[in-house]
């Protein structure tokens, strides 16, 4: 009864967010080509900023703050990087995909500011990113920096217990996004 209800509710939200959504795909449109060159501009800028201030600070050789650095400037480049790739792979924006999109990104950014999520925020979105994202390419090189990412996180702090759990946040996130994706959520309504 609960999750039917909870499904009802996500179907009535995806479709009035859908029929919004229009209007601000139309304006996407018209400004596609500055918006791929600003989020590509982006994986390049962020980590560079990062790397920039990690030169400047005193301590710049610290162990601690070089291997924070590089830890971070993974989702830095990674994060723009994807986006790009998400809205080359729609032929229509749709509020939908892009709200458990949104949802992905908060959640490692609430990890990112140390907020109480037991889930890995790398491990969550490289996982949801890879595996909802098409160019293989793309899947390669994040499937690389999801590796690096995880042995870095074990290697240096010992942690495995918050990747397998990002790991299964991204499986549970991928399976949303298909319900959501193949139009589920719509089929629901009629």
């Amino acid at each position: 009864m609960v999750v039917r209800g909870l499904r009802h509710g996500m179907i009535r939200l995806f479709a009035w967010a859908d029929g919004y959504w229009r209007g601000v795909d139309r304006v996407y449109r018209r400004l596609r080509l500055p918006v791929h060159i600003g989020l590509i501009g982006m994986s390049v800028a962020l980590p560079a900023a990062g790397l920039a201030r990690l030169m400047m600070s005193e301590s710049r050789w610290d162990p601690d703050r070089v291997f924070t650095f590089f830890y971070v400037a993974l989702i830095y480049g990674f994060v723009p990087w994807w986006i790009h790739y998400r809205l080359l792979g729609m032929r229509r924006l749709r509020a939908a995909v892009l709200l458990v999109d949104a949802m992905v990104v908060a959640a490692t950014a609430v990890r990112a500011l140390g907020i109480g999520f037991p889930a890995s925020g790398h491990v969550m979105l490289m996982g949801y990113a890879i595996a909802t994202t098409g160019p293989r390419g793309f899947r390669v090189v994040g499937g690389v920096l999801l590796g690096v990412s995880v042995v870095m996180k074990a290697a240096w702090w010992g942690d495995w217990v918050t990747p397998m759990v990002g790991g299964l946040a991204a499986w549970l996130l991928v399976r949303l996004h298909g319900f959501c994706f193949d139009g589920a959520a719509l089929r629901g309504l009629e």
